[in-house]
């Protein structure tokens, strides 16, 4: 939102620095990523987990997001201030119900990016106890041929 919003200096340099990591393939960095998560201890933890997935997929949130916030009237938020609502006050009941949709839609986009990128747990994680989505185990025991259950 303070990117589609506020005027800063480097704005553009921020959304350009996300659009190019947006651009860079997931699975040229997973070579560099174990190593440097085998040298720090991040190796088979949940925070070596996170971190590449919130790396790979923030450029794609705010790119989305900052579409939606950017078709939201500035005029909206100016009326309520005239109405004696607080900047946050504003933003919450006036901009965060109006930009639901898009909020939801990169929620989806995200995960889907986030699912769809295979390779990158199975290279932060030796033994699966870091992973994102286990697969699941079977209710009923296998049946073999000679009567008995494995």
């Amino acid at each position: 939102y303070a990117i589609v919003r506020l005027r800063f200096p480097g704005k553009n340099i921020v959304l350009g620095s996300a659009l190019a990591t947006a651009m860079f393939p997931p699975i040229s960095i997973i070579g560099p990523l174990f190593n440097i998560w085998r040298y720090t201890g991040l190796f088979d933890t949940w925070t070596g987990l996170v971190l590449p997935y919130m790396t790979l997929t923030l450029p794609l949130a705010i790119w989305t997001l900052s579409a939606f916030f950017k078709k939201i009237p500035w005029d909206l938020e100016k009326a309520a201030r005239v109405d004696g609502a607080t900047p946050f006050q504003a933003f919450l009941q006036i901009i965060v119900p109006l930009a639901a949709p898009g909020i939801f839609t990169a929620a989806i986009l995200v995960f889907i990016f986030m699912i769809t990128t295979e390779p990158q747990p199975a290279s932060a994680s030796a033994e699966g106890s870091a992973r994102l989505l286990k697969r699941p185990r079977p209710v009923v025991r296998p049946w073999r041929p000679d009567g008995n259950a494995d």
